[in-house]
């Protein structure tokens, strides 16, 4: 597995630094900000050394969690990671056991009913499900709950969240009360 992340890591790298500029590139256009103030941010971030030695930085804090900042956020990487870390594993975790579940149950019937019309059909949607690209198939579930309404594709709260009761927030903050009409 660390060959793997290391050779991903390396590739990700590349391919980012193949891309002109930097994220101090568009600073440069701002006429506030001095030249000496984006050498110095260089400087700090290890922009002014070789792409090699960037990537070595980069991986040394990424072991120890640092991240970075983000410019976007005003907030260390780690900090939004963190926030939202609760929910991917919520999602994560709620789809791999429905994925799960429904792989028996299924397996279970057809192994039951061999050549039956419903083992077959079962067998066309895995294989059908299996040639569909990961990425086109998420797009399409997302296109499906956001045209049906019945999933929230926003975030976990509601539009109007800031001026609910106090219970309400409770609800929706620990996954009681997710969708409010």
């Amino acid at each position: 597995m660390i060959p793997i992340l290391l050779g991903i890591s390396i590739v990700s790298f590349i391919i980012i630094n193949l891309a002109p500029g930097d994220f101090l590139s568009k600073k440069l256009l701002d006429p506030h900000v001095s030249s000496e103030t984006i050498a110095r941010l260089k400087t700090s971030f290890g922009l002014d050394k070789p792409p090699i030695i960037q990537y070595f930085m980069w991986l040394k804090n990424a072991i120890h969690l640092d991240f970075g900042y983000s410019f976007a956020y005003r907030v260390p990487v780690f900090t939004l990671i963190a926030k939202r870390i609760g929910n991917t594993l919520i999602l994560m975790g709620s789809a791999m056991i429905f994925a799960w579940t429904l792989g028996i149950l299924i397996g279970i019937y057809s192994a039951v009913h061999e050549y039956s019309f419903f083992d077959k059909f079962f067998t066309f949607l895995a294989f059908f499900g299996l040639a569909i690209p990961n990425f086109f198939f998420g797009l399409l579930l997302l296109y499906m709950a956001t045209k049906t309404g019945w999933f929230p594709v926003g975030g976990v709260t509601s539009i109007g969240y800031e001026h609910f009761l106090s219970w309400e927030k409770y609800g929706i903050e620990y996954g009681i009360l997710y969708c409010l009409p």
